[in-house]
């Protein structure tokens, strides 16, 4: 198989569970998450990865780093590392 780096900007959505009092202080985000997609393209491929976060001195906002894999039999497997940025508001994390 051919590995191939590439960079592109990657943004998505993630949602963190913070509990159901207001009061209560959000979990602690930071480390290490990984994801993995199901399989598409009838079966022969799958989407998956890291992305790991380490606090700034700005509440709420992070820096770290993705690194996703797609992966398709018979096919190249692509390999994309993106630095990136993380905002979170609430229960919700915008990652740019």
């Amino acid at each position: 198989m051919l590995n191939r780096t590439r960079g592109f900007c990657i943004g998505f959505m993630a949602l963190a569970s913070a509990g159901s009092a207001a009061a209560e202080a959000l979990p602690d985000i930071t480390g290490v998450w990984s994801f993995r997609t199901e399989r598409y393209r009838s079966g022969l491929c799958e989407l998956y990865g890291t992305l790991r976060l380490r606090a700034t001195p700005q509440d709420n906002v992070y820096r770290g780093a993705i690194t996703a894999v797609e992966d398709c039999e018979g096919s190249d497997r692509w390999v994309v590392e993106q630095t990136a940025t993380a905002t979170r508001t609430g229960d919700e994390l915008a990652i740019e």
